[in-house]
């Protein structure tokens, strides 16, 4: 009964441990697939919209950096105008792939956005495409997102676009670092130019028309301060008046910026940029991604198995194992109890002749007798007691 209670017992305990294990490994991978894809939503950015990036700026960005690519900003702004793609994604994207041309197929093959296979124009050994110049290589990049991803699959933003422009390895990294950056150009990004004042007339002829001005996706930035009423008096020039010393601001601090470091506030550097995005081909599995995650589900993989083991090994050792056959036996009567005999391993103690004394007095006790036995004869009587007398030779 002992035996079968504690077999129980454990049989229990390895089945809690068996459906614990199998409800924290469930957990985990739903907590990981409902995570990933609510992150991604939340912190999704279209990439529509036009140009946010002047050419100016688009060149100050890439003479600061040293590029390869500096005067080229003209041809950012006109493909990213014909295309509705937001040039601050492209920047976004040249950075975190090549370095804006200064590593990698960016620099070797004047490919800054890592693009393979474009029809018309040569491959290397590893895919990637060719191009005869930057300009060429800009205009093809703003093609191949407008055709192949918000047109082909769909996909506006740019955690949607960084599945199948990276691959499944990354692709979260890649879509953060391209976000963040797309903030920070869009905020080194000047103002909008000052306007020519209208003076305002009691004509409904005379209708103000606005520019066409890039688009700016932080209007209100800090430090600077809109006024809340309306100008009077000489005060009808003051928007344009603000327009300026804004922008004067903006060209201040571009020239700190200079003087101080090459350096466009991204915690980046190109020396930490591989040369060749080989991922792209080889995505990696959900537990290549999450190592933690690869490294439990193993131990408890383990443990399970382990326990297993032992509990096979036990049972198959159980059923090899043989009875001992149980033997009842009566219990002893007194009178069938054997007294057993006493036996020493001292000698036989023999007699010691009796002295002249004991002889003059004639008290000597008897002496055993026991002669030699002669070889052969058996049972000859060895237990006859006579006296023995030793005579006192008379001097």
């Amino acid at each position: 009964m002992i035996t079968k209670f504690r077999f129980r017992n454990w049989q229990k305990t390895y089945l809690l441990l068996a459906l614990s294990s199998l409800t924290i490994v469930a957990g985990g991978l739903a907590g990981f697939t409902w995570q990933t894809p609510q992150s991604t939503k939340a912190a999704d950015e279209s990439v529509l919209g036009g140009p946010s990036l002047s050419a100016t700026t688009v060149d100050h960005i890439f003479a600061q950096m040293g590029s390869p690519m500096t005067g080229t900003g003209a041809i950012v702004e006109q493909a990213s105008r014909s295309t509705n793609i937001d040039d601050a994604f492209a920047m976004a994207v040249w950075w975190a792939e090549t370095n804006d041309g200064m590593a990698g197929v960016g620099l070797g093959d004047r490919n800054p956005g890592s693009v393979r296979g474009t029809a018309g124009y040569p491959s290397g050994y590893d895919g990637y495409t060719i191009y005869p110049s930057y300009a060429a290589a800009i205009s093809d990049w703003f093609r191949l997102i407008k055709n192949s991803y918000v047109i082909g699959r769909g996909t506006i933003g740019v955690y949607s676009i960084s599945v199948p422009y990276v691959g499944t390895a990354g692709a979260g990294n890649w879509a953060y670092k391209v976000t963040s950056l797309m903030a920070r150009y869009r905020y080194l990004a000047p103002p909008p130019p000052p306007s020519a004042s209208i003076p305002a007339t009691t004509s409904a002829q005379t209708v103000s028309t606005p520019l066409s001005t890039p688009r700016i996706h932080s209007q209100i930035r800090p430090h600077t301060h809109i006024r809340a009423y309306a100008p009077i008096g000489n005060e009808t020039d003051w928007e344009r008046l603000l327009a300026e010393k804004r922008h004067q601001l903006w060209l201040a601090k571009l020239e700190e910026a200079s003087s101080a470091e090459r350096s466009v506030e991204v915690p980046i550097h190109h020396t930490s940029q591989p040369e060749r995005r080989a991922e792209k081909l080889a995505p990696m599995s959900l537990l290549q991604q999450e190592p933690m995650f690869a490294g439990g589900a193993v131990l408890i993989l383990i443990a399970i198995l382990t326990i297993t083991g032992l509990e096979i090994g036990r049972r198959k050792l159980a059923r090899k194992a043989i009875p001992t056959p149980v033997v009842a036996t009566a219990p002893l009567q007194a009178s069938h109890t054997i007294t057993a005999s006493r036996f020493t391993a001292t000698e036989e103690l023999t007699r010691v002749p009796p002295t002249p004394i004991l002889v003059s007095q004639r008290g000597v006790p008897l002496t055993p007798f026991m002669p030699n036995r002669a070889p052969g004869v058996a049972n000859q009587p060895t237990d006859r007691l006579i006296p023995r007398i030793r005579k006192e030779q008379k001097n």
